[in-house]
């Protein structure tokens, strides 16, 4: 296993939005799009674009990535794939291609959402 140590990539992101998709929106509603599927979705689309940014993974193979919340891991995907700065393009952007796992649902026995960042 890599460990890798980096930076938010949330800058790279809005980059991508900017020029890839001709928007500039903030980087907490792709964060906050990708928690309605899973906290631990969120996690492994982030890691695998710190691992692409750091140069541990390959861009052009598919690869699983994993993420879970401080309780544990739970999510699993199946992506190619891509930098952060170019998460969207067309040619080169990230691909999910398979949610391996998931968990069925992120409420808590109270009825709210848990682990939701609604912070920026």
């Amino acid at each position: 296993m890599k460990v890798i140590q980096a930076t938010d990539i949330s800058g790279s992101l809005e980059a991508s939005m900017s020029r890839d998709l001709g928007i500039s929106p903030y980087k907490h509603i792709f964060k906050e799009a990708l928690f309605l599927l899973s906290p631990g979705i969120k996690v492994a689309v982030f890691a695998s674009m710190t691992a692409a940014d750091s140069g541990k993974i390959p861009t052009d193979e598919e690869i699983i990535a994993m993420g879970g919340t401080e309780t544990g891991l739970d999510s699993s995907i199946l992506l190619e794939p891509s930098y952060s700065d170019r998460v969207f393009n067309k040619e080169k952007g990230m691909e999910i291609r398979e949610i391996i796992c998931k968990p069925q649902s992120m409420k808590l026995p109270s009825g709210v959402y848990g682990d939701r960042s609604w912070s920026i």
